[in-house]
């Protein structure tokens, strides 16, 4: 339960940090000698998303937020996403194991955790080389390939 509140939370903040919307036009593989394996162009890969905010503290003091989500698609069916959220005064570190499918240019992300189970889509746009992760509601977090 707690990881969909956390995902409602970080969409919702996204949304509000972000209101580009993609184009599904626009969402095509990159990777035209692989046509017969589509999930090529997220298998192996790892996506982040980064960002930073501002706070004031009880006292009026200015401190600074980075929020970090990274998915990592492991196998051709599974993967997890680690979530990091750090401020002067706070560090925590989550990681949700989950299980997905694709086909060019759209998946799922299935993630379960205490009984409960949710799932988020996901699109992958190869023009720019970013993945879409959308939540209820319209909300939805942008993020860039991670070169490791």
């Amino acid at each position: 339960m707690k990881v969909f509140k956390r995902f409602t939370s970080i969409l919702f903040v996204a949304a509000t940090m972000t209101m580009a919307a993609c184009d599904p036009d626009e969402m095509v593989s990159p990777d035209p000698e692989h046509p017969a394996n589509p999930i090529s162009d997220v298998y192996h890969t790892a996506w982040i998303n980064e960002q930073t905010d501002t706070y004031e503290d009880e006292y009026g003091n200015q401190h600074e937020s980075v929020e970090t989500n990274i998915i990592r698609f492991e196998t051709e069916t599974s993967g997890h996403m680690e979530y990091k959220y750090v401020t002067a005064t706070q560090h925590e570190n989550d990681i949700y194991p989950f299980t997905y499918s694709y086909s060019t240019p759209n998946g799922t992300v299935t993630i379960s955790e205490g009984g409960e189970t949710e799932t988020f889509n996901f699109s992958y746009n190869a023009s720019n080389n970013t993945l879409a992760l959308y939540g209820s509601g319209g909300y939805y977090m942008m993020f860039s390939r991670l070169q490791e």
